[in-house]
């Protein structure tokens, strides 16, 4: 069965987007990464935040589908105690640099060396996101993408901002 059942029904914001929630809380696994500009990517420096971990590779077209989405809900959330770390499956900084300035991305971007998070986090396919608690906790797991700027998806990130409340 995994870490992360299978969700039956749809009568949740959650179950709508497909978010499976783990068995058991969990904490994230921290790591540290390089950003595009050379410096470090924790995920120890967003606690206290509620986190949406997304891993994702320039290739990928519906990573590419869904960062504009994400870059919206990115803008409405971050002064309410959101973050979005979007990381790269180990592609040339070059090219990830040239596809976030091509999206016009603002959240912090890293990448994955050799997909060693990506493997940490029992990543199976691309995009896939995690949805972290400001204690660090995974809330989460969506597989594939999602219309992120979407009314459900957006009241589902509004509920867990208000829920968890800033410490």
């Amino acid at each position: 069965m995994g870490l992360f059942p299978a969700v039956a029904g749809a009568a949740s914001l959650a179950d709508k987007l497909g978010v499976l929630p783990p068995q058991a809380k969990i904490e994230a696994p921290d790591f540290e990464v390089r950003t595009l500009d050379g410096g470090s990517l924790r995920l120890r420096d967003f606690r206290g935040q509620v986190v949406f971990l997304n891993f994702w590779a320039t290739w990928c077209v519906p990573c590419r589908r869904e960062m504009p989405a994400m870059e919206k809900l990115y803008r409405e959330f971050r002064d309410q105690g959101f973050t979005i770390v979007a990381l790269d499956l180990n592609e040339p900084t070059a090219a990830v640099r040239a596809f976030v300035k091509e999206l016009g991305l603002t959240f912090p971007v890293g990448i994955d060396p050799a997909m060693v998070n990506f493997a940490v986090y029992g990543g199976r396919a691309l995009p896939t996101s995690y949805l972290i608690g400001r204690d660090g906790k995974i809330l989460g797991m969506v597989i594939g993408p999602r219309e992120w700027d979407s009314q459900d998806a957006r009241a589902y990130i509004k509920s867990l901002v208000e829920k968890q409340p800033r410490r």
